[in-house]
């Protein structure tokens, strides 16, 4: 088999640390991570030229502004970094024939839904966040068609700034804190993410256009947070709170659960649930993930 070439963006980011954890020990694979520092995705003639000299056969592209609430505030470098900078990327990956693997975000949709969402649903987002990665959405799909784009929902790894992390430091320091209760969805590994593309490159299945990726069954926030302190044998409580009482300054879809059929039947990969993925996150506490950059 040949070997592939990937040149990871955001390689400070808790996806691209999952995705290095997996490529470093896989001889298929050939792989640079670049951070933001040496990588300016907003600068076009800087991405032609990395793209040019590394030569990859996929960009996987986990570079994003994520601070949601901050977002309403800076709508400027959100759309920048989230809409315009992916834009870019997919011209210079559609001209040279590089597979654009983009990730988007279950706040595309508004959260009214009765059922799971699928990828047909037409997005009504409620924040700045949400808007830009819906726009980025639509015209990745324009410019380079055969890019990958794939959403998820409450992301989270053993390194980085997510809520599970942020669970286990509570957890220690309280007895019990308050978490919303009727926001639902599916907490998404980002190492069962970057298993499942993986597996998907080596195997040449060929996917296009925009995925759910998503874990089976679903919870609230609360419903996380408790599993969590369960998991970690932690006494620390979570109590309810309504979105409403909360008071982020962003709004958030109260039900944004991801209909992932269509990713895991065009690829043959069994689906695992939340709770697999927060089994699987303690069972690797035990690992170093400050993988090393392996470069061509």
């Amino acid at each position: 088999m040949k070997v592939k070439r990937i040149a990871i963006t955001g390689g400070n980011g808790q996806l691209a640390k999952a995705f290095q954890f997996l490529l470093k020990k896989d001889e298929q694979f050939i792989f640079k991570c670049f951070a933001k520092e040496d990588w300016d995705i907003l600068d076009l003639k800087i991405s032609e030229k990395i793209l040019e000299e590394f030569k990859p056969d996929f960009l996987i592209n986990t570079a994003a502004y994520t601070a949601v609430d901050k977002a309403e505030d800076e709508w400027r470098i959100v759309s920048e970094i989230n809409t315009l900078a992916p834009s870019q990327l997919a011209q210079i990956c559609h001209k040279k024939g590089i597979k654009l693997i983009h990730f988007s975000t279950d706040y595309v949709f508004d959260g009214k839904s009765d059922r799971e969402y699928l990828e047909t649903d037409p997005t009504q987002p409620l924040n700045f966040y949400g808007i830009s990665k819906s726009e980025s959405d639509k015209v990745i799909v324009a410019i380079a068609p055969e890019s990958i784009i794939i959403r998820v929902s409450w992301l989270y790894f053993n390194q980085g700034k997510n809520f599970v992390n942020t669970m286990l430091k509570i957890g220690i320091e309280q007895e019990n804190i308050q978490v919303v209760n009727d926001q639902v969805s599916s907490p998404t590994y980002a190492l069962f993410l970057a298993e499942d593309i993986l597996s998907s490159i080596k195997r040449g299945i060929d996917l296009k256009g925009i995925y759910h990726y998503s874990l089976s069954e679903e919870c609230s926030w609360m419903d996380f947070a408790n599993e969590i302190f369960s998991f970690s044998n932690t006494s620390c409580i979570a109590q309810p709170i309504s979105t409403q009482d909360y008071g982020a300054k962003a709004i958030r879809p109260l039900y944004s659960k991801l209909n992932a059929s269509k990713f895991f039947t065009e690829t043959g990969i069994k689906q695992r649930s939340w709770k697999d993925g927060l089994q699987s996150f303690f069972q690797n506490q035990q690992y170093e993930f400050n993988s090393e950059q392996i470069n061509s």
